[in-house]
């Protein structure tokens, strides 16, 4: 709350649209303050248990199954811990897990979520990378036509990226325990 307080954007709103983790950091905040629920509760509630999503949170357990990340050098490195901005990133999940994800996206009428999963795959603006969704980056051809909806992410020793081609039934997950 400091920090907004003295927070000035280095652009005016309404000006120019780009990712921000600090953006979905707070908007998963903003989720919590609204709903009285944890950004966890709120995630399994509302998209896990829906689709069947049974190895994803925001908390892992500690185990063997838990990867564990690493520095460009090779070195171990801690996970991170989000605290108030957990809408930035602190989502875990399992290869299995999130091609549940994106089969759901992809053929959203079978979901129990397909009103949500569709609105956000809508492009609300244009940014440097092309269009953007509610979460997602929209890729169109020349012709306009949606190709290739996707995102992808990364903390301290980890990199992902999910991603989806609708019309030709294509999906690709990556996940790297290296990088930072």
């Amino acid at each position: 709350y400091d920090f907004m307080g003295t927070y000035e954007p280095r652009v005016p709103p309404g000006r120019k649209v780009e990712y921000s983790n600090l953006g979905f950091g707070l908007l998963g905040h903003l989720s919590e303050v609204a709903s009285g629920k944890s950004y966890g509760d709120l995630m399994v509630e509302k998209i896990l248990v829906p689709l069947g999503m049974t190895n994803t949170g925001v908390i892992m357990p500690e185990s063997e199954n838990v990867a564990i990340g690493h520095s460009s050098d090779g070195e171990p490195m801690p996970l991170w811990d989000f605290e108030v901005l957990g809408g930035a990133g602190v989502i875990k999940s399992t290869p299995g897990d999130l091609m549940k994800f994106l089969a759901a996206n992809m053929d959203p009428a079978a979901s129990p979520l397909a009103a949500d999963l569709e609105a956000c795959q809508v492009q609300q603006a244009e940014s440097w990378t092309g269009n953007v969704g509610y979460g997602w980056q929209l890729t169109s051809t020349l012709q306009g036509e949606l190709d290739f909806v996707w995102h992808n992410g990364g903390t301290g020793g980890f990199v992902s990226f999910i991603g989806f081609d609708r019309k030709h039934g294509n999906a690709v997950v990556m996940l790297s325990s290296s990088g930072d």
